[in-house]
C-alpha cells in the first residue's frame, strides 16, 4: 500500500500592500516596480516553495482561470539574489519564478513580493488592482491562488494632482535588499521600494524613468514615487528586513526633510525629488575606541539628509550628557574638539551624534577611552651630588595611566619604572646622563598607544664641597605634616674627584633613617610625618670633605600655630592664559600674618602682570614664557617672628611658535643642483610639527625645519611656505619663491663686459611693463626670449642690430596672459647669453 500524506493548504495573509503602483499605460510609458509584504502560515518545514505574482482586477478574483498581468523580479533563496526577465511568470520555468524555503521547525514565512506593471489594460490609469500570488511546490505544481483584499491604484507619472512624482536617494547608507515603506500624514501606505543593489537589472530601459535607471544597481540607492495629492508631504518611512522585520522608522513633522520639501510634489518623472534618507554616524569612533588627546580630538562622521547635527559626551554610561558640539554644519565631515586635560582622562565615555531636526536619528558609541598624552611639567635638572648620599632624580608629568622608564647613557635601566630614580647611596660610577621616557600604557598588541615624551638630559655629577653655601633654616610646622632641613655645599669649581658625606644630628646624636625619617646621610633630611618627638630639638648637619669638616647652623622643628588647609596646585597653560594659585591659611588664634609669594628665590610684587602677591591668592595675567617656574607662598607670623611655607606649585607656559629666521624670499637654483630651505622657530616646547607646501599643495615627506631636494627638476620651481604648530597655536612662514635656472643662464645680476652692459629690469617685481636697459659700446646683433620656471618660452623678440649707446627692451606683461611667478629673460648676442630674473605679480 502507498501512504499519502495530505497537507493543509497554507494560509495566505497580507501585511503591507501599497495604495499605489505605477502604470506604463500613460503618456510617458514609464513604470517602476512596487513591493508588498505577505505571510504564509501552515507551511511545511524544510520545504522549498515557488511562487509568482500578478495583478488582477477585482472582477477577476472569482475566476481561477484568470492569471492576471505584470512581470516579476524573481528571487532565489539559494543565491539570495534577484533576477529580471521580460517573460511572463511561469511556475514551471526556473528563470521566471521565485523560490523560498522554510527552515527546521519553520511553518510561517513572511515574503516580499513585487509587481512590475506591463502595458496591459488591467493597469490603466485609475484602475484598482489586487495582488495575486500563485504558490506552488518546488516542481511548479500549483498549491493555491491567493488574492490580496487590499487593492493598489494605478497611477502615472506627471505634474497633475492625480499623477505621481518620482523620489530617489543615490546613497541612503542602508543595507541592500532591505525594503522601504512610505506613509502620508493620514497614515496611508502610499508606496514601497527596495534598497539597491538587488542584483536585478530591469530589461525595459525605455519604460524606466531616467531617475530610476540611474540608481538601478547602485549599492544603497533606492527609488519610488509619491502621489501628487500630498498637501502635507511625506510623513514617515519604515525600513524592513528581507524577512519582514521592522528595522527603523524615520518621521517628520512638516514634510520638509532637511532641505527637501515633499509637500505637493508635481515634478513627474523628469523632475524627480532628490531625497536624502536621514543618517549620521561616527567614522573614527567605535565601541571601545581609544583616542590620544594632544589638546584636541578630531571627531569624524558620515551624514546624509542632515542639515545640522550635535555631538554629546557622557562619563556615567549615558545618565547625563554634556555637549561637545551643538547644531553644527556637517559639511566639513569632522569636528575638532578641544579637550581640557584630565577632564575625561582614562574613564569609559559614551558619545552620541544626532540630527538636530530628527533627534531620533542618533548613534551612540560606548566604552571610548581618551588618553591624555604625556606632558612633562617639571623634571630634575643636572646637579652635583655627594658621595654615599641619598639622591632622587625625578619628573612631574601629566597624562593618563603614565608609565616611566629610566635610561642611563641611553641604555635601559631594568626595573627603573617609577617617576623618580633613587640612589640610596650614590657612587662615582653613578655619574652619567639620565633620561626618562614617559608613555601611556601599551595597547593589547603591545604597541605604543600615544606618542611618548622624554625628559631632557639629567646629568648627575658626584663631587665634594669645601664650605656650606646654604644653611638649613628653622621650620615651623604642624604635627602630621612633612618637613625637611637642607644644606648645600659651595660647589663652584669643585672637581669631580672631590667627595661629600653628610650626617645629621639631633641633640648631638646621629639621626637614623626610618619609615618616617629619611635622608639622615644626605644633604636633605626629610620628615615624611612630623611627630611631637621631633619638635624643639637641636638639629645640625656635618658636612665632611677632603678639605675638612663643616657644621651647619643649628636649627629646630617648632610647632606652628597656623597651617594650610588648601595648597597651591600645579598649572600648565598656553601663553596668554590667566592663572590663579590659591591657598587657604588656617589661623585659629587670629595671629597677625603677612603674605608674600615667591618664584624660586625671587620675591614677587604686584604690577600690571601680577596681582595678589601679598595675599593668599596669586593671579598672573596674560602668561608668557617668563612665568615658567616654581611658586610658593610664604606666611610670616608677625606676632611670633617665624614663617611657614606652602608646597611648591609648578607653572608651565607653552608658547606659540615664532619664526626668528627663514630662507630668503627669492631663491635661484641651477637645474640638477640641491635645494635647501629652512625656518628657525622659537617656543617653550619642542613638540612642534612642520608642514611644507608648494603652490598650496602639501609636501607629505617634508616635515622638519628644513626642506631638502637633492636634485631639483624644472617642476620644483614655485612658491614654498612652511606651517609650524604646537598645542597652543601655529605660524606660517613668508612665501619663498624658488626659480630653477635652466642651462644657458649665467646669472641674474647686472652684467658688464665693458662693451655690453645689462642693467636690472625696472620695476621688478612688475605688474605691467618692465624695462631692461642695455648700454652698448658698439653695434651688436641682439635677440631676446623669456622663459618660465619650467624652461618654456613664453615671449620672444627676433634678432636685430642695435647701435652704440643706451637701448631699451620693454616687455608688456599685461598682453601675455601669464600667471604670477618668476620669469627669466635671456638676452643673446652672437656668442654670449645673459639672463635677468623678473617677478610678475598681477
Amino acid at each position: 500500500p502507498v501512504q499519502i500524506d495530505i497537507k493543509a493548504i497554507p494560509i495566505f495573509g497580507e501585511v503591507i500592500v501599497p495604495d499605489y503602483i505605477s502604470t506604463p499605460l500613460s503618456s510617458t510609458n514609464e513604470t517602476i516596480p512596487s513591493y508588498a509584504l505577505i505571510k504564509f502560515t501552515g507551511l511545511n518545514e524544510n520545504t522549498e516553495y515557488t511562487f509568482t505574482t500578478s495583478g488582477i482586477l477585482p472582477s477577476e478574483i472569482s475566476d481561477p482561470a484568470i492569471t492576471g498581468a505584470g512581470n516579476n523580479i524573481y528571487y532565489d533563496y539559494s543565491t539570495d539574489s534577484y533576477n529580471y526577465t521580460s517573460s511572463s511568470p511561469d511556475l514551471r520555468d526556473p528563470l521566471n519564478r521565485s523560490v523560498f524555503k522554510t527552515g527546521p521547525g519553520e511553518t510561517t514565512k513572511s515574503i516580499w513580493i513585487n509587481l512590475v506593471p506591463t502595458p496591459d489594460s488591467r493597469f490603466a490609469v485609475g484602475n484598482s488592482v489586487n495582488w495575486c500570488v500563485y504558490l506552488a511546490n518546488a516542481y511548479g505544481d500549483l498549491i493555491s491562488r491567493n488574492v490580496s483584499t487590499k487593492v493598489s491604484s494605478c497611477i502615472q507619472f506627471g505634474t497633475e494632482t492625480d499623477e505621481a512624482t518620482g523620489i530617489y536617494d543615490v546613497n541612503s547608507r542602508l543595507a541592500p535588499k532591505n525594503f522601504l515603506v512610505y506613509y502620508d500624514f493620514v497614515g496611508n501606505l502610499i508606496s514601497t521600494a527596495i534598497v539597491q543593489d538587488d542584483g536585478a537589472t530591469l530589461g525595459f530601459p525605455s519604460q524606466i524613468p531616467a531617475y530610476y535607471e540611474n540608481i538601478d544597481g547602485i549599492n544603497s540607492a533606492w527609488g519610488t514615487f509619491l502621489p501628487n495629492n500630498l498637501p502635507d508631504g511625506l510623513a514617515k518611512i519604515e525600513e524592513y528586513s528581507p524577512n519582514g522585520s521592522l528595522l527603523y522608522t524615520w518621521s517628520d513633522e512638516d514634510g520638509i526633510w532637511g532641505a527637501v520639501d515633499t509637500r505637493n510634489p508635481n515634478g513627474g518623472s523628469s523632475n524627480a525629488i532628490y531625497f536624502e534618507t536621514p543618517y549620521v554616524a561616527f567614522t573614527n569612533l567605535n565601541n571601545y575606541s581609544e583616542l590620544c588627546n594632544f589638546g584636541q580630538v578630531d571627531i569624524t562622521f558620515d551624514y546624509h539628509g542632515v542639515a545640522l547635527l550635535s555631538i554629546d559626551v557622557s562619563s556615567d554610561g549615558g545618565s547625563t550628557w554634556l555637549p561637545v558640539a551643538s547644531e553644527i554644519d556637517p559639511t566639513e565631515g569632522h569636528y575638532l574638539w578641544t579637550v581640557q586635560r584630565e577632564t575625561y582622562s582614562g574613564v569609559p565615555l559614551s558619545f552620541r551624534i544626532y540630527s538636530t531636526e530628527h533627534p531620533y536619528m542618533m548613534q551612540q558609541i560606548d566604552g571610548v577611552v581618551i588618553f591624555d598624552v604625556p606632558e612633562i611639567i617639571q623634571q630634575t635638572q643636572s646637579d652635583v651630588y655627594c658621595i654615599d648620599s641619598e639622591v632622587s632624580i625625578g619628573v612631574v608629568a601629566t597624562g593618563t595611566q603614565l608609565q616611566y622608564q629610566w635610561y642611563r647613557d641611553g641604555v635601559l635601566i631594568p626595573g627603573a619604572t617609577l617617576s623618580y630614580y633613587y640612589f640610596p647611596s650614590i657612587k662615582y660610577d653613578n655619574s652619567a646622563i639620565y633620561t626618562c621616557v614617559i608613555s601611556n600604557p601599551s595597547n593589547g598588541y603591545g604597541e605604543e598607544r600615544c606618542q611618548s615624551v622624554t625628559t631632557e638630559d639629567i646629568v648627575v655629577y658626584v663631587a665634594r664641597p669645601t664650605t656650606i653655601a646654604k644653611q638649613p633654616e628653622t621650620m615651623y610646622i604642624n604635627i602630621g605634616g612633612s618637613a625637611y632641613f637642607e644644606v648645600d655645599p659651595a660647589a663652584n669649581g669643585i672637581p669631580p674627584s672631590y667627595t661629600f658625606t653628610y650626617q645629621w644630628f639631633v641633640n648631638g646624636a646621629p639621626v637614623v633613617n626610618s619609615n618616617r625619617i629619611q635622608g639622615a646621610s644626605s644633604r636633605k633630611l626629610y620628615f615624611k610625618t612630623v611627630s611631637s618627638s621631633d619638635l624643639n630639638k637641636q638639629y645640625v648637619c656635618r658636612v665632611s670633605a677632603l678639605c675638612g669638616v663643616a657644621y651647619s647652623d643649628t636649627v629646630q622643628l617648632s610647632q606652628s600655630e597656623i597651617s594650610f588647609s588648601t595648597q597651591p596646585q600645579d598649572k600648565s597653560v598656553c601663553e596668554g592664559t590667566d592663572i590663579t594659585l590659591t591657598t587657604v591659611v588656617k589661623n585659629t588664634n587670629n595671629l597677625t600674618l603677612k603674605y608674600y609669594w615667591m618664584k624660586g628665590n625671587y620675591r614677587l610684587s604686584d604690577n600690571i602682570h601680577i596681582s595678589g602677591s601679598q595675599t593668599p591668592e596669586l593671579t598672573i595675567f596674560n602668561t608668557n614664557a617668563g612665568d615658567i617656574g616654581n611658586y610658593y607662598l610664604v606666611v610670616e607670623v608677625v606676632d611670633k617672628g617665624y614663617k611657614i611655607f606652602s608646597t611648591t606649585a609648578a607653572v608651565w607656559v607653552t608658547t606659540q611658535p615664532v619664526i626668528i629666521s627663514q630662507s630668503p624670499a627669492s631663491v635661484s637654483v641651477n637645474l640638477g643642483q640641491k635645494l635647501e630651505l629652512f625656518v628657525n622657530v622659537e617656543s617653550t616646547t619642542d613638540n612642534l610639527t612642520y608642514e611644507w607646501s608648494k603652490d598650496g599643495a602639501v609636501l607629505p615627506n617634508q616635515i622638519s625645519d628644513k626642506l631638502v631636494i637633492d636634485t631639483v627638476a624644472a617642476e620644483d620651481g614655485g612658491t614654498y611656505v612652511c606651517k609650524i604648530k604646537n598645542d597652543c597655536g601655529e605660524v606660517i612662514s613668508s612665501p619663498i619663491l624658488v626659480g630653477i635656472v635652466t642651462p644657458g643662464i649665467t646669472g641674474v645680476n647686472d652684467f658688464c663686459d665693458c662693451e655690453f652692459e645689462i642693467l636690472s629690469p625696472r620695476p621688478n617685481p612688475t605688474s605691467g611693463v618692465s624695462d631692461i636697459q642695455i648700454n652698448l659700446a658698439k653695434s651688436f646683433t641682439v635677440s631676446l626670449d623669456m622663459t618660465n620656471v619650467l624652461g618654456q618660452i613664453v615671449y620672444s623678440r627676433e634678432a636685430s642690430t642695435y647701435g652704440a649707446g643706451l637701448n631699451h627692451f620693454e616687455i608688456d606683461f599685461t598682453t601675455l596672459n601669464l600667471n604670477d611667478g618668476v620669469y627669466f629673460v635671456n638676452i643673446r648676442t652672437e656668442d654670449k647669453v645673459f639672463t635677468k630674473k623678473i617677478v610678475f605679480m598681477k
